[in-house]
């Protein structure tokens, strides 16, 4: 029994320095940031979406920017310093630590994969004719500037797990908006076929 009530208490505790971690990366960026973004995106928006589709693709690329902008701000500018540069090229090292009880490097892969979807679904709205394959290396590229200005400056650990995590957010992200189109495109086949019915 106690060693059940250990192991609850452990895995709270990796959940609330995980959950300290992730809000500590926003807390830092400070809040007149976010407020220049959103009068910036405000103003683009009310001006653009006169034309649905431009004011669409317009309004995609300015919140892809925005968005970037803030994960360099998390992760590079308002960073803290570390005294000496870190790196670790071994591959799922996080996932052997976390099966041996540090369960918050797992939660922290997992957002590292949340965080890229948006950028892989953006990439979509903002290059409508890429093909899939080079959103996900961009989303790749991305995520590989970051690791190495983090390792430049010395504001994090430059690690593969970053980079494969980033990836495969980014392709997620690329999945999800392809399967919304294609379920928008099925509705309206749909729809226009009812109505054809309709008027036969």
């Amino acid at each position: 029994m106690n060693k059940v009530l250990l192991e609850l208490i452990i895995e709270r505790s990796d959940k609330e320095t995980f959950l300290k971690y992730t809000l500590g990366l926003f807390c830092s960026i400070p809040s007149y940031i976010y407020q220049i973004l959103i009068l910036v995106f405000l103003f683009f928006f009310f001006t653009i979406v006169k034309e649905l589709r431009n004011g669409l693709i317009l309004i995609s690329r300015l919140l892809l920017v925005e968005y970037l902008y803030l994960i360099v701000c998390s992760t590079i500018i308002f960073r803290k310093f570390s005294e000496s540069k870190s790196l670790e090229f071994v591959l799922f090292w996080s996932y052997e630590r976390a099966a041996k009880g540090e369960i918050y490097l797992f939660y922290e892969n997992m957002m590292n994969i949340a965080v890229f979807i948006p950028i892989g679904i953006l990439m979509c709205l903002v290059s409508p004719n890429m093909k899939w394959w080079r959103v996900v290396i961009v989303g790749f590229s991305i995520s590989l500037s970051i690791e190495i200005l983090q390792l430049c400056f010395r504001r994090g650990l430059f690690e593969i797990d970053d980079l494969v995590h980033n990836t495969v957010g980014c392709f997620l992200g690329v999945a999800l908006f392809y399967t919304i189109k294609y379920l928008c495109l099925c509705f309206t086949n749909c729809c226009k076929s009812r109505c054809a019915k309709e008027i036969l």
